[in-house]
C-alpha cells in the first residue's frame, strides 16, 4: 500500500486535529473527496497527529458510500466483533423499509414489534 502524498497529509494537518466537530467533519469531507478507494479514504482520515479516531469513525461512512463493494470485502471486516448480528439486523432493517412481508421469527426477534 502506497505512502500518502505529503500534500494530502500536509492539508490535513490544516483542517485541525479532529477535535471540534466541524474540525472533524472537514477531514472526513476531504478524506472522501480526494480519496480514490475505501482504504485510502481512511487512511486520509487518520493521518494526522490529532484525534484520529474520531476522524476515522466519522470518515468511514463517507468513503463507505463512495465504494460500497469495497467495504464489504475490506480485510478489516472480518475482525469486527459480533459481526453476524450487525449484519443481521441491517438486513432486518432493510427488510422491514423495503415492504417485503416480514417472517414470523421477527417478533421473537424484535418483541414488542
Amino acid at each position: 500500500m502506497p505512502d500518502l502524498a505529503p500534500e494530502t497529509v500536509e492539508t490535513v494537518e490544516k483542517l485541525g486535529g479532529g477535535r471540534a466537530a466541524e474540525e472533524a467533519l472537514a477531514i472526513a469531507l476531504y478524506a472522501a473527496r480526494v480519496a480514490r478507494s475505501f482504504d485510502e479514504g481512511l487512511r486520509i482520515a487518520v493521518a494526522h497527529s490529532g484525534d484520529s479516531d474520531s476522524t476515522g469513525a466519522i470518515a468511514r461512512n463517507l468513503p463507505g458510500l463512495l465504494f460500497p463493494d469495497e467495504v464489504l470485502a475490506h480485510r478489516w471486516r472480518a475482525g469486527v466483533e459480533c459481526a453476524d448480528l450487525i449484519e443481521r439486523l441491517a438486513t432486518d432493517l432493510a427488510r422491514t423499509r423495503s415492504g417485503q412481508d416480514l417472517p414470523d421469527s421477527f417478533a421473537d426477534r424484535y418483541p414488542g414489534w
